[in-house]
């Protein structure tokens, strides 16, 4: 291995690259093995810029490829994954995966919930309810509850940015979506305590691509999500209608979200 490679990945390199080579979010399709071969990463940025797949656009506007942008990217292409080939109905029941692979803070940075002497844990999945006539937008009723409370609120800032484009992007650079507005650098979601950034996960769509720290308990997302919707301001200077947005905690089985 090359030592940029070394370098990149940690001072253990040898079982971040164990852990990681063969997943999926490290894995592309690509005429050009022979020629990348161990080639850098900067190397690989080019000729990924020339390809024909959209599949290699994702690489193009990454500072770096380590063991977080691995995890991030296979993030990426599960939920894909999930949203063109949901599960059979009549199926057997949903079972929940195991723990979190993440290291350290729960899934992409996601705190526990408090345990023993603190408040009651906020247990179950994050749930969000999306009516867009009510916010000036045709389309049906849709409802966002991935298996992590975080990967539910990355979709639904997508879908936000998505409807609504660049305005709404720009507040979401500016306004808490829980602990910190979305950004563009990693360090902004820094842990000044231990010195040690937070987790983190691109929102699909964004370029350049912007992260969101979903740092905190599901009690607290709840209560930042509802003061986050209240504050947004639509085309037209317009708040987002009562009732339009809904966040809630659930026990109900995860289920893919419908588009509007």
């Amino acid at each position: 291995m090359r030592d940029s490679w070394r370098r990149t990945l940690d001072d253990d390199w040898r079982a971040s690259h164990a852990k990681w080579v063969h997943t999926l979010g490290n894995l592309t399709l690509t005429g050009y093995n022979l020629q990348l071969s161990n080639s850098s990463f900067v190397k690989k940025k080019e000729l990924f810029a020339e390809s024909h797949l959209s599949l290699n656009k994702y690489f193009v506007n990454l500072p770096q490829w380590d063991a977080q942008a691995i995890k991030d990217r296979g993030l990426i292409l599960a939920q894909i994954v999930a949203e063109r080939y949901p599960r059979p109905r009549g199926g057997p029941p949903y079972v929940p995966l195991g723990p979190s692979l993440a290291d350290g803070v729960g899934e992409a940075g996601e705190e526990p919930e408090p345990a023993g002497g603190g408040a009651a844990p906020v247990r179950g999945r994050l749930k969000i309810t999306i009516r867009w006539e009510l916010l000036g937008v045709e389309g049906r009723e849709q409802t966002i509850c991935e298996r992590q409370s975080a990967h539910s609120i990355v979709v639904f800032l997508a879908e936000l940015i998505r409807v609504f484009g660049e305005p709404v992007k720009q507040q979401l650079t500016e306004l808490p979506v829980i602990r910190f507005p979305l950004s563009r650098n990693r360090d902004d979601f820094m842990n000044n305590r231990i010195r040690r950034r937070f987790g983190s996960s691109p929102v699909p769509g964004t370029d350049p691509v912007l992260y969101f720290c979903p740092q905190s308990g599901n009690a607290e997302k709840v209560t930042r999500l509802r003061t986050l919707v209240s504050r947004l301001r639509l085309p037209g200077d317009r708040r987002c209608p009562d009732g339009s947005v809904q966040v809630s905690i659930t026990d109900e089985p995860p289920f893919e979200y419908l588009i509007a």
